[in-house]
């Protein structure tokens, strides 16, 4: 088995896990993403199908916090959806709009065009058709990790900003891996 050393280790694929490492490797760290899937962008965000929550006309974190306990009929964990309701609009704007260019739907004039899901009391879902998940995940690769190539040793120095290694769900092969440079 071949040996890596990482400053932070993610496991898992997704939008959480991307996301968490682009902050690390932004921050300086050396970074290593696992999954046990074939291809890296395997993972739930990728057959997310409807949308993600972002802000409204008239919104508040107030207003979508309520929208958040309505939906989950009281059982949800309070400091949890607190975060969620305050940081979650900011960080779809800044990370999945601004940063990786979603192409979320837009109406006639070029807006965002807004729906309302489940138990949502204002129109605060963005959205890319019936795909969204695929969208995140396909045009974030992109963005995250730029042009491809074959994670060696050769390119493990400073200039790495993400290194992925896909390990088999058994742990035991290396299936394949990406990794930028800046």
């Amino acid at each position: 088995m071949t040996r890596r050393d990482t400053d932070v280790l993610v496991i898992g694929t997704g939008l959480a896990g991307c996301a968490a490492a682009l902050a690390a490797a932004r921050g300086g760290a050396r970074v290593l993403m696992l999954t046990k899937q074939a291809r890296p962008e395997e993972s739930n965000t990728w057959y997310a199908q409807g949308g993600i929550i972002y802000e409204g006309e008239r919104d508040s974190a107030e207003r979508l916090a309520a929208d958040i306990e309505a939906a989950g009929a009281g059982l949800c964990d309070r400091a949890a959806v607190d975060l969620l309701s305050r940081e979650g609009p900011r960080l779809v704007k800044d990370l999945l709009i601004d940063d990786v260019g979603v192409p979320f739907d837009r109406g006639p004039g070029g807006a965002l065009d807004l729906t309302a899901e489940a138990a949502h009391s204002v129109p605060r879902i963005v959205h890319h058709a019936d795909g969204t998940g695929r969208s995140i995940g396909y045009t974030g690769s992109f963005a995250w990790f730029g042009t491809l190539m074959p994670f060696t040793p050769a390119t493990a120095n400073n200039k790495i900003l993400v290194a992925m290694t896909c390990i088999s769900a058994t742990g035991t092969n290396v299936i394949g891996g990406i990794a930028v440079q800046i």
